[in-house]
């Protein structure tokens, strides 16, 4: 009898509903999703099993709305807006990874740990889903709430299990540290006229440390580049502005950066290169890129590599091409709304599919495959750069222990010597 009662009841919301939705007149089936909304309140608090608080209620409301439209999209407490601009300033606590909202499964995916940090020392690794936090399901906890637990005191340590490849599944724990997030770092490489810039995110002051930095390297004594390596690998991402205005540092006048399309799927905007800004003038360019290069970095990767102006090596990158606009609440919340989708300048969304490098190298150096037109087929594993290595500062042999250390680094070095070969001797036309 309970059972039939039941039934009976959902058939009778159910043509209720029916009539609701039957007008193809939008605010027709606006009010009549209101009224709807309004009914579900009614019922949790007339038939709940206890107390429901309003505020607590709307919020989950609002969540849910906003979160089931994309896996960026999203709701932001006041306190979780607070803690979100305490983290752009650039220094925290907590174990150092970028970590994407719960998608429509409710999966926390990893988009990157900070290369240098506790978690990347550990070995978690980009596209690595949270499965628990000292053994606590993620499934039980908000987005806030993982954020909280995997920061916290410098020193103490958290339990994570996260799955691989939904294959595997692991557990590290790791101590927790400051993170200092540092955009960028330029320096010479050892024994070579190639200039490193290391992109760590695309903060505020990205672009002019960079004009700043590498400004200082152009004055040291008897150093005139030769080469670019770019290293955008382990970068979320960041400000749109900033991947545009780096991109500008590296190529010619009137170029396409980026095009930006908006509601149903319109142009909206198409930035290119105002002025000649290529900072380098014309060196040759390797770019860096890895699983965890995404969103402003791939800006910055593509546009490089859509107007021939350098290669791109490493593996597949992140493959985030929407933008999200924080829009900022009365009640001092705010909603993190996915406003746009971007086009590299050939034409391509690489959402959910990353950029394909043109030299595809493995984290431990291997080439798996190249649509590089001069390849080469051996590597001297780094013997060809160590042997005028005696007479260095000791800062100088860190550097070099470094790129021993970093194979695709390693590899990228290798391949510039052979850009700058054919570029010298007219037979490579870039």
């Amino acid at each position: 009898m309970l059972i039939i009662s039941f039934v009976t009841i959902i058939i009778f919301y159910q043509e209720k509903d029916l009539f609701a939705n039957n007008s193809n007149n939008p605010e027709d089936n606006l009010q009549a999703n209101q009224e709807l909304f309004n009914q579900v309140i009614y019922h949790i608090k007339s038939n709940y099993y206890t107390k429901v608080n309003d505020d607590i209620l709307f919020q989950g409301a609002i969540k849910g709305m906003i979160s089931s439209l994309d896996s960026y999209s999203t709701y932001l407490s006041p306190k979780e807006y607070s803690e979100m601009k305490k983290t752009t300033d650039g220094q925290f606590s907590g174990i150092g990874v970028d970590i994407m909202p719960p998608d429509i499964n409710g999966l926390i995916k990893i988009i990157s740990p900070y290369e240098g940090g506790p978690s990347f020392k550990a070995g978690i690794k980009s596209g690595d889903i949270i499965l628990a936090i000292d053994d606590v399901e993620v499934g039980d906890m908000d987005f806030f709430s993982v954020i909280e637990s995997l920061r916290g005191n410098i020193g103490t340590k958290v339990k994570i299990r996260i799955l691989r490849d939904f294959s595997k599944i692991i557990e590290f724990t790791i101590v927790r540290e400051l993170i200092k997030i540092i955009p960028v770092q330029i320096k010479i490489l050892p024994n070579s006229k190639t200039v490193y810039i290391k992109i760590r995110v695309f903060n505020n002051l990205t672009q002019k440390i960079i004009n700043k930095e590498y400004a200082k390297i152009l004055q040291t004594k008897e150093f005139i580049p030769d080469s670019i390596i770019l290293d955008l690998r382990y970068n979320p991402g960041g400000l749109l502005e900033q991947a545009i205005n780096v991109s500008e540092l590296f190529l010619a006048k009137n170029k396409k950066i980026v095009s930006i399309y908006g509601i149903n799927n319109q142009n909206i905007q198409e930035y290119k290169t105002l002025d000649s800004k290529d900072i380098t003038n014309d060196l040759p360019i390797i770019v860096l890129i890895n699983g965890g290069t995404a969103s402003a970095a791939e800006i910055v990767a593509a546009a490089i590599r859509d107007n021939n102006r350098g290669i791109l090596v490493g593996e597949t990158s992140f493959g985030k091409a929407s933008v999200q606009t924080i829009i900022p609440l009365a009640n001092g919340a705010a909603i993190k709304l996915s406003t746009a989708t971007y086009h590299t300048p050939n034409g391509q969304l690489i959402h959910g599919k990353g950029i394909n490098p043109d030299i595809y190298i493995d984290s431990q150096g291997k080439i798996l495959s190249s649509d590089f037109k001069y390849n080469y087929l051996d590597s001297n594993n780094g013997k060809e750069i160590e042997k005028d290595n005696t007479n260095i500062s000791t800062d100088t042999k860190n550097d070099f222990k470094t790129i021993v250390l970093d194979s695709q680094l390693n590899r990228a070095f290798e391949i510039l010597k052979i850009m700058i070969f054919y570029k010298k001797n007219n037979c490579y036309d870039q």
